[in-house]
């Protein structure tokens, strides 16, 4: 059974393809920014879980902000490596780009897999995750929008300790009955967008 070790340091974290319809430049922009009021712990660090078509460009944006060691880009990892790396995180980001959001909303395997590690999670403000601000998962943040992203990381982070359950949300709600329905309606609706 999973057990969580967090860091002795608090470790923001995005795990995933780095790609453009995440909008990773806004939630690194935004974490810059909360690091700039000072209300975030001296030794908070960002962490990149991934690889993808962006990491040259937000290495690039990091070293812009001046972020230096701050931030972390681990590239991909084995199944066991992103166990142990999901243990150390202590907030999960979950971002998307404006127009896939719009169109698309979110297939949120993401979502499933930062919940089945019961991490909080900062995600982006649209419908399909509006629940874990109402179920205390974590909170949200407008689209594509840096500054509210680091209000509402500097808002999350000193109730980081006070939230949890999200393991348990996913017991209840991402039976395989469940997820295999997801699974078609995503099918059905990218067929016939073809």
């Amino acid at each position: 059974h999973f057990r969580r070790t967090p860091s002795d340091r608090p470790i923001i974290g995005y795990v995933g393809s780095l790609f453009p319809m995440h909008d990773l430049p806004t939630v690194l922009r935004g974490f810059s920014l909360a690091l700039e009021s000072d209300q975030l712990p001296a030794d908070t660090e960002f962490w990149f879980v991934g690889d993808g078509s962006e990491r040259r460009r937000l290495e690039t944006l990091a070293a812009q902000l001046n972020l230096g060691s701050r931030v972390r880009f681990f590239g991909r990892k084995t199944p066991a490596e992103l166990v142990d790396l999901y243990g150390q995180i202590s907030l999960a980001i979950l971002p998307l780009e404006r127009a896939l959001a719009e169109r698309e909303g979110s297939s949120a395997l993401k979502l499933w897999e930062y919940l089945h590690f019961d991490l909080p999670i900062l995600g982006v403000d649209i419908p399909d995750f509006r629940f874990l601000r109402e179920q205390n998962l974590g909170d949200l943040y407008r689209l594509g929008d840096a500054g509210d992203f680091a209000r509402r990381l500097l808002l999350l982070f000193p109730r980081l300790s006070q939230i949890s359950g999200g393991r348990a949300y996913v017991d209840r709600h991402a039976r395989p009955a469940v997820i295999f329905e997801r699974y078609r309606a995503l099918l059905h609706r990218v067929s016939s967008d073809e």
